[in-house]
Formats: C-alpha cells, sequence, structure tokens
C-alpha cells in the first residue's frame, strides 16, 4: 500500500511507501516528494526501519538506519530489539503506511501487518518525515510481547500477538476516526475480509461498536469459521446472482474517502470464487 497527498506547508506532492529488505520483518517506510502530481518524486528519507537484528545481514544494521537519531547514540542494539527470529511477536513490520491530516491540522503515520501490530507515528508537517519532537515513552518492560509504545516504533493502536490485520486505513467521518484493517490471508480459503473500528482521537484508543478494543492481548484466531468477532464486519462474500456467473470474495485493502457531497466512498479489491 501507499499513500499520496498534498502536503499543504511545502505545497509539494508526497507519496509513503515501503520495501521488505528480508525476512524477520526488515523493512522500511519511506517518504517522496514532487512538485506535480505525475512526478517526478524524489527520495525525501525514511520514516520508520523494522528488523533491526536480521541474522547478521550487515546490509541493513541498525547502525545505517535513524535510530539513534530517535534515541542518541548507543553502543549497542538496546536489549528489547534483540529478537532475530521471533520479531513480530513483539514489534511491527513496517509496511502498508497510512498517512493523512486530522482536524487540527496534524500528519500522522500508521503501518505495520500482522505480527506486532498496528503502530502509529506523528509526522512533521513541514517535511512528511517522523516529527522528532514528538516522545513515546516505553511500556516494555512490564507488559514485553503486550508492548504497546515505543521510543522508536511509536504507538500501538491494534493487532498484536502475530493475529492477522494489515492495510490499516484511517478517515475521519462525522465526527470519529474510523480504523478500518484487512483480516486474514488473501486468496479465495484464506477468510480475507474488512473491519472497522472508530476513536474520538486520532491516536486511538479504537474500539468496535461493542466497545472491544482493536489491540490484542493474546493471540486468537480473528477470521475464517468460529473466529473472533471483534471489528465491524463491512462485507463478505456472496455467490454470484442474475447474469452474474461468479461471486466474489476476499474483499480487503481499502481507502475511504469522506467526500465533499456528504457521502463516504470505500474503494477495495476482490477476487472471483
Amino acid at each position: 500500500m501507499n499513500k499520496l497527498l498534498y502536503n499543504k506547508k511545502t505545497k509539494r506532492f508526497v507519496v509513503w511507501c515501503h520495501w521488505e529488505a528480508s525476512n524477520y520483518g526488515a523493512s522500511e517506510a519511506a517518504c517522496f516528494s514532487a512538485d506535480k502530481i505525475d512526478g517526478t518524486y524524489v527520495y525525501q528519507g525514511p520514516v520508520v526501519y523494522t528488523g533491526f537484528k536480521t541474522g547478521g545481514d550487515a546490509r541493513i544494521s541498525w547502525k545505517k538506519t535513524d535510530l539513534e537519531l530517535v534515541l542518541g547514540e548507543q553502543n549497542t542494539l538496546p536489549s528489547r530489539y534483540e529478537h532475530p527470529k521471533d520479531w513480530g511477536d513483539y514489534w511491527a513490520n513496517g509496511i502498508d503506511p497510512c498517512v493523512f491530516y486530522d482536524e487540527e491540522g496534524h500528519l500522522w503515520m500508521t503501518y505495520g501487518s500482522w505480527s506486532g501490530g498496528i503502530w502509529m507515528l506523528e509526522l512533521d508537517e513541514n517535511t512528511g518525515l517522523r516529527d522528532y519532537n514528538v516522545t513515546y515513552g516505553t511500556d516494555y518492560a512490564s507488559k514485553q510481547k503486550g508492548v504497546t509504545k515505543d521510543p522508536y516504533f511509536g504507538k500501538k493502536i491494534a493487532g498484536g500477538y502475530y493475529v492477522s490485520g494489515e492495510a490499516s486505513y484511517i478517515e475521519y467521518i462525522g465526527g470519529y476516526y474510523y480504523l478500518f484493517m484487512s483480516y486474514g490471508y488473501l486468496d479465495s480459503v484464506g477468510g480475507y475480509q474488512m473491519r472497522v473500528f472508530r476513536s474520538e482521537q486520532p491516536d486511538g484508543p479504537y474500539v468496535d461498536g461493542m466497545g472491544r478494543s482493536a489491540i490484542f492481548d493474546r493471540y486468537v484466531m480473528n477470521y475464517g469459521p468460529g473466529a473472533d468477532t471483534r471489528g465491524q464486519l463491512i462485507m463478505g462474500a456472496y455467490a454470484g446472482w442474475g447474469d452474474m456467473k461468479q461471486g466474489e470474495l476476499a474483499q480487503g485493502h481499502n481507502s475511504v474517502i469522506a467526500a465533499p457531497d456528504g457521502r463516504t466512498y470505500l474503494v477495495y479489491h476482490t477476487r472471483f470464487d
């Protein structure tokens, strides 16, 4: 997933995208900008790296990231990031960035996929990069795999414990910030589906219609028969009717537009059955 916005302060078009370097969650969400919407887009810098220790791969050493810009100079990698094989039990995968302005004009980015959940950082409206003046604290020592805030990764708003969930998208609609996510696997038997939570604040807490948190405190199956039902299900698979020869399923990885006409539009992909 990529996200394109017009930066109101720099008066440039900015796109945030990601790539994955190797196994164990080694990824980067980064920022590019251009004077025109059709480019050329120029690399501005990283927003967040994940997977600092990946089996000794020197190409993606944590020393080559912006970790020390946030934490200050470090002699060694902080012990809380020493999880090369089970990184995702604790921390996010730095993919699927979604960037949005809140109602006060502040810029935010959500990111993450399965593994350690969906996380959020506040961005600098002047650059589109992370705001290095914003601090988040940490609860790692007390919560371990249930960690919900970290000085580098920001604030967790959903998921965790390898519970499925990806493609976060936030849109302000009628007084609430709505968090859309996709659960399950993207194939014909993977149970892929869209769920939604909402919050009065851009950084949460996000809950569903029953008041259940978007953050999980243990692993559960949250798609398919007999699954955990938290999150409002937007739509489901359906068989063909009339002249339609095939049904459709695996709706997900959506975007949302709260349009000037007062209506809200959902854009998503789907597959035939």
